[in-house]
C-alpha cells in the first residue's frame, strides 16, 4: 500500500512539473511579446516627450521650463494626455535639437498642442513661418 501511494504521489509531482514546464515555456515569451509592441512613453515636460527612445517636441507652443510657473501642471497635464489616450503624431519637421516637431492629436480629434494653450499652460511659439498656424489658437490667458 505505501509503496502503491509513492508511486501515485511521485506520478502527481511529476505532472506538476511538467504542466508548469508547459506554462512558463509558452506564457514567457508571450507576455514578452505583448510588452514589446507597446510604445514606452516617456515625458520630459509639457512640450517635449519621447516614445521608444525617439525625441519629440510639441509644435508652435512653448510651456513653462523646470522651476517656472505652472511647469508640474503643463507636464502632468501632457503626460496624462500622452499615456492615456490613442493618439496620432502629425509631423512638422525637426527642430534644432533634432527632434521631431509634433502636433498630438487623439482619435476624437482634440489637439494636445491646442489643449495646453486654451487651458493656458502653453503660449503659442510665434515665428514668421507659423503665425497663422498659431493664431489659431484662442488664447485668453493673462
Amino acid at each position: 500500500m505505501k509503496n502503491n501511494f509513492k508511486f501515485v504521489a511521485i506520478n502527481w509531482l511529476i505532472a506538476v512539473l511538467v504542466c508548469l514546464f508547459y506554462i512558463f515555456l509558452f506564457a514567457i515569451p508571450y507576455a514578452q511579446s505583448n510588452n514589446n509592441n507597446k510604445p514606452v512613453i516617456k515625458c520630459v515636460d509639457g512640450d517635449t516627450f519621447s516614445i521608444n527612445s525617439t525625441y519629440y517636441r510639441l509644435s508652435y507652443i512653448d510651456t513653462p521650463e523646470r522651476g517656472e510657473p505652472l511647469y508640474e501642471e503643463a507636464s502632468k497635464y501632457s503626460c496624462y494626455f500622452l499615456k492615456n489616450r490613442n493618439v496620432k503624431l502629425k509631423e512638422h519637421g525637426l527642430d534644432k535639437y533634432n527632434r521631431t516637431l509634433v502636433e498630438v492629436i487623439d482619435i476624437n480629434g482634440f489637439s494636445l498642442n491646442r489643449l495646453l494653450v486654451e487651458d493656458c499652460l502653453a503660449t503659442p511659439f510665434y515665428s514668421k513661418s507659423t503665425k497663422e498656424i498659431v493664431n489659431l489658437y484662442n488664447t485668453n490667458c493673462k
